[in-house]
């Protein structure tokens, strides 16, 4: 048995990302915290892919190319599983999904900013998967989409 299992209170977390109903309309509890977990390591992944892109580009000597140093961060986020659609012959996942590599691009770039402003290295790297993450997590929540060509 786990401890949020016995806890006397609401658990806090975004309502659509775990499936939960807007309204508490009675009933039997249903546990969704769990379903969270599996969210843990592609977001890991994708924050750590995001910066490190960044940071592999600005040590290359690339640091005063804010675009280059976001585009390969951008693109070692997403190309690894883009490649392995594209292999399989599917939909790659990255033009299929909500905001992804959008979030990608926003946490190298964020990266490569709090570089710039002087933040120190293990912050802005921290910073930087942060914002990947939260943006990734607030567009399954809320449902978000980037326009779709006509």
């Amino acid at each position: 048995m786990n401890w949020y299992e016995n806890a006397v209170m609401y658990h806090i977390y975004p309502l659509g990302f775990c499936g939960a109903p807007k309204f508490n309309e009675g009933g039997e509890p249903v546990n969704r915290l769990e379903k969270v977990l599996d969210w843990i390591p592609h977001l890991k992944e994708l924050g750590v892919f995001a910066v490190s892109g960044a940071r592999i580009g600005m040590e290359a000597g690339f640091a005063d190319n804010m675009f280059l140093t976001t585009f390969l961060g951008a693109t070692t986020a997403i190309g690894g599983g883009m490649l392995r659609d594209v292999l399989l012959r599917e939909m790659p996942f990255v033009l299929k999904k909500r905001v992804y590599a959008v979030a990608a691009i926003l946490g190298a770039l964020g990266y490569a900013l709090l570089l710039r402003a002087g933040v120190g290295e293990i912050m802005a790297y921290g910073l930087g998967m942060i914002i990947t993450t939260a943006v990734r997590i607030l567009a399954t929540v809320f449902k978000w989409n980037l326009p779709k060509a006509i």
